[in-house]
């Protein structure tokens, strides 16, 4: 480091420290890139044993701890398997439409139901919110859309509320590899998506750090 080389954290102690947030700061910047500059959940820093003495083993707290967060993280979906599904009824309701790619209906949806300020933070309280599906197609902010539902549903949780987010048409379809609605704007955001996300890697890599799969928000 300061020599204009790289050093691998691994093998440079002056970085030691640095180790355990590199990690959660590379995601936390490629996260803000999906988000188009929205607030994203940066997750916490990773500690790893690299070898020898330096770092800290993961105890058992700390397995229990992660299992926790993973488990919270899966209440926040709906049941995979197929039949009704009974919810108590809510003091205040509010159901958003269709938001097909287009991140700046989607803010003014959002806003216009008291969900949200205007810096796109939760502010719905104990309110339920059910987006109804068809966040994609059509638009070109659907990656954008997706962080921005997936940071909501946390902090509606913390709040004491709850957003709903359903699976429409548009999402059947595109699971089914049927992308007819699928407009070239729309596949160019998942291209940068997919560009973005190598980007992570590299820089992860940079410094000796493993790419890591894809993370639960809130896990």
């Amino acid at each position: 480091m300061g020599n204009g080389k790289s050093v691998p954290l691994d093998t440079d102690p002056r970085c030691e420290t640095l180790a355990p947030i590199w990690g959660p700061f590379v995601d936390a910047f490629v996260d803000t890139l999906h988000a188009k500059g929205g607030a994203v959940h940066p997750p916490p820093p990773r500690e790893t044993r690299r070898g020898g003495s330096r770092g800290r083993r993961a105890s058992d707290g700390d397995a229990d701890d992660g299992a926790k967060r993973l488990a919270e993280a899966h209440a926040l979906r709906s049941p995979g398997s197929p039949g009704s599904v009974f919810r108590p009824a809510a003091e205040r309701l509010v159901a958003i439409g269709d938001l097909h790619g287009d991140l700046n209906k989607a803010t003014r949806a959002f806003r216009a139901g008291g969900l949200i300020d205007s810096h796109g933070k939760w502010i719905g309280g104990a309110t339920v919110a059910v987006q109804v599906g068809d966040q994609l197609d059509r638009g070109g902010d659907e990656v954008a859309i997706l962080y921005m539902l997936e940071r909501l549903r946390r902090e509606a949780r913390d709040a004491g509320g709850e957003l709903i987010v359903m699976n429409g048409n548009h999402e059947t379809l595109n699971v089914a590899g049927r992308f007819r609605y699928a407009f070239e704007p729309g596949i160019e955001d998942f291209r940068r998506w997919r560009g973005r996300q190598l980007l992570g890697a590299a820089l992860k890599a940079k410094c000796g750090e493993k790419p890591g799969g894809c993370a639960i928000v809130g896990a």
